[in-house]
């Protein structure tokens, strides 16, 4: 998957970094925080579309920050801004990586709850119809791993990389620690936005640890490869694997 960028493209000055990113995430926050109001209030009385508006909330602020900070202040390619490009051998990385997270959630979901957590999204009795190919397969197996590391790894964690190299002297520039610091704190930002959406308790211990491991191993991909390819396949796979324990 790739975006072409329109002529001249790459000659315009980036302007993109934190202060998008910012957005983005507080945008997300408060839309998530409302969805959630109104659903204890029983609106929408439906739940699937409870569970689409919950969706809607996170993703549309998420991905309104991304194009905005590459169509306005970036280079009007995703591929050059953010890494949204595959090769290959991401396939091969993202299978591995995303298999060895989602058996490290496992053990932090056996250690906590005694058990393997069945997850994956529910609104009411099983019905496979159309509302649960969206909501319980399409959304969270492929368009939230798509959405998230397009936001977490290519905006966020690249702005905080280019914020540290901008103050940094030249020795730390020369080491890979401004990397480093970036993806534990997008991995931590990333695994609190998560814990928001829980109901709290354990579910929010296992789902914060969880998506810690999602987060630097998705991170460690995108800035080894320095592209969002790998660490899109791997969310896939960790995602998927959750879905499917859930159908067994």
């Amino acid at each position: 998957m790739s975006t072409i960028a329109p002529r001249g493209s790459v000659d315009r000055k980036v302007r993109w970094g934190l202060n998008d990113a910012t957005v983005g995430i507080a945008l997300a926050v408060l839309l998530v925080w409302a969805v959630g109001w109104a659903a204890t209030r029983g609106w929408p009385a439906v739940p699937e579309l409870r569970t689409a508006l919950s969706y809607f909330a996170a993703w549309v602020p998420l991905l309104g920050a991304v194009f905005f900070a590459s169509y306005v202040r970036g280079r009007r390619s995703l591929v050059r801004d953010f890494g949204l490009r595959f090769a290959w051998i991401d396939l091969f990385f993202g299978l591995v990586v995303g298999g060895m997270m989602r058996a490290a959630a496992t053990l932090v979901e056996i250690v906590v709850y005694g058990r393997v957590a069945t997850g994956g999204p529910t609104f009411g009795p099983v019905v496979h119809d159309v509302w649960w190919v969206l909501l319980a397969l399409l959304a969270p197996v492929i368009a939230a791993p798509l959405i998230e590391e397009l936001f977490f790894r290519g905006l966020l964690q690249r702005s905080l990389v280019r914020a540290s190299l901008a103050t940094a002297s030249p020795t730390l520039r020369a080491s890979r620690i401004p990397v480093v610091v970036a993806i534990l704190v997008t991995a931590v930002i990333f695994a609190a936005v998560h814990m928001l959406q829980t109901s709290g308790g354990l579910e929010m211990i296992v789902v914060g640890i969880s998506t810690l491991i999602v987060g630097v191993g998705t991170g460690v991909l995108a800035a080894t490869t320095g592209r969002l390819g790998a660490g899109i396949i791997a969310h896939v796979t960790y995602n998927g694997l959750v879905i499917a324990w859930s159908l067994l």
